[in-house]
């Protein structure tokens, strides 16, 4: 939840202040691509992290963690051995979500 709070507030500051700083910047007439493409980035980076806020906050960590550590120990068995891609869990965590 915490991630999802800062992601918010990240989005929130910089609706705000980025378009005061870049608008007043004097270097934007002087490299106008320059300026376009910061605009971009502002503008991806604030659309970015109010997505990724929202999927924080409607997909519990639990479930994301679970499955990356179920998908790492089958990495790890099948690195070892091999022979643990007989268990159903590992070939459930290697085939991922149905």
């Amino acid at each position: 939840m915490m991630v999802a709070a800062v992601l918010a507030s990240y989005a929130m500051v910089a609706v705000v202040v980025l378009p005061r700083l870049l608008s007043r910047e004097e270097w934007a007439e002087r490299a106008p691509r320059l300026a376009i493409a910061v605009w971009l980035a502002a503008c991806a980076s604030v659309v970015a992290s109010a997505i990724f806020s929202a999927l924080a906050v409607a997909i519990p960590a639990s479930v994301i963690g679970h499955g990356l550590a179920g998908f790492f120990e089958a990495c790890a068995d099948v690195l070892s051995d091999g022979a643990a891609l007989n268990s159903p869990v590992a070939r459930a965590a290697l085939a991922g979500p149905v």
